[in-house]
């Protein structure tokens, strides 16, 4: 894990021609994509003049969830744009060895392998900050299973407040315990509610603005290239039409995972990979390392390898093709428009079906010990009933 995060700071790491004390040259992004280099770490601190030390969404409007926000504007009190940049991804990388721990003490030494020396971190790890929610919900997940309901709640309300992905085990979870009709989930939703409020309740009331700029930035962005583009192109929808219809087809598949726990068919935790699939398959917006997500919602499953495999092949793909096109894009290359035609909508078919896959796959599958061969299956088999933070 280490030489894939390690290989990934070089490569992001922009030559000096194109760095400046308070940030970057504009030939960075033409750069960053034809080098497979780009990262949001490194293009924000200029995009957002962090190096003024403007107060993040008082004075500084940010596109992110509150925590995500902070920690951007706390490393870049680091020296410089090497301060900010190693700095962050030296806690990436932290976050993603904490995640491995996780794993390897929760799912077993075959996972912790798998997620050790999974490509996409290598390509995608130090892409934006997302492992920083990804452990959080490793730890929601971990506390799940020693029976530790507040920290539980506590760990997902924080990575809500980095990421919103985590809100997907708060459903989950909660379709368990409405089922079951027990006193626990007291805990769990006090945690929830002072991970998620604790940030965000202080800077909505102050700075709202600059707080709801995530949500208006989100709604007016136009649709990222797959389905939603193309009905979009064909004049079949408007894209203000695009957020209520891909919410209410996320929103079904929530209803359908949430039947599926409650009536004993499905964990928590499996649901929610399932649900997280499902969302990214249908959202408007998409990203490459979004798909770290549901490979370590599928390591931590401890899924069989050629299904990591499988994703990881169509993760990276996607990942790959994003930055060419983009580069081509850039350059005004002449080949772009092929590169679009050609190429493109075969990476997007290969990353939905992969998205999908993994949706029906779990729901089809069902409970996660069903997914989880050997020594894993039993464990989890013999401690289902009894989970009960």
């Amino acid at each position: 894990m280490g030489a894939n995060l390690a290989w990934a700071a070089v490569r992001s790491w922009p030559p000096p021609a194109l760095r400046t004390p308070h940030g970057l040259m504009p030939g960075y992004f033409l750069w960053s994509y034809r080098h497979f280099g780009y990262s949001d770490v490194v293009a924000l601190y200029w995009i957002h003049h962090l190096a003024w030390h403007r107060l993040p969404y008082w004075q500084n409007p940010i596109e992110y969830p509150v925590l995500i926000g902070v920690f951007m504007a706390a490393m870049a009190y680091l020296p410089g744009l090497a301060g900010y940049c190693w700095g962050t991804w030296i806690a990436l990388a932290g976050a993603a060895a904490w995640t491995l721990s996780l794993v390897e003490r929760h799912v077993g030494p075959r996972a912790a392998w798998c997620w050790a020396l999974s490509p996409l971190l290598a390509a995608e790890g130090l892409l934006n900050w997302d492992l920083l929610g990804i452990v959080s919900l490793a730890v929601a997940y971990a506390a799940w299973r020693q029976r530790r309901g507040f920290f539980a709640g506590l760990a997902v309300g924080i990575g809500i407040a980095i990421k919103l992905f985590p809100v997907v085990f708060a459903v989950t979870a909660g379709a368990w315990w409405t089922a079951r009709r027990t006193a626990a989930p007291r805990r769990f939703w006090t945690g929830l509610a002072l991970g998620a409020l604790g940030p965000n309740l202080p800077v909505a009331l102050g700075a709202y603005a600059g707080w709801s700029y995530f949500y208006s930035f989100n709604r007016l962005r136009a649709p990222d290239p797959g389905l939603w583009r193309w009905l979009v192109h064909q004049h079949w929808l408007l894209v203000t039409q695009v957020d209520g219809l891909s919410a209410a087809i996320i929103g079904l598949g929530a209803v359908a995972f949430w039947w599926r726990v409650a009536r004993g068919g499905m964990s928590p935790e499996a649901a929610a990979v399932g649900l997280l699939a499902w969302g990214l398959a249908w959202n408007k917006v998409s990203s490459p390392q979004y798909g770290l997500w549901v490979y370590f919602g599928l390591v931590w499953l401890d899924a069989p390898w050629w299904a990591l495999a499988a994703f990881s092949a169509a993760d990276v793909a996607d990942w790959a093709a994003a930055f060419r096109w983009l580069a081509l894009g850039t350059s005004h290359s002449s080949a772009t428009a092929a590169f679009a035609h050609h190429v493109v909508p075969w990476v997007i078919a290969a990353r939905e079906a992969a998205l999908l896959g993994v949706a029906v796959a779990g729901w089809g599958r069902g409970a996660s010990q069903r997914l989880a061969p050997g020594s894993v299956a039993k464990r989890l088999r013999a401690t289902e009933a009894e989970r009960l933070p």
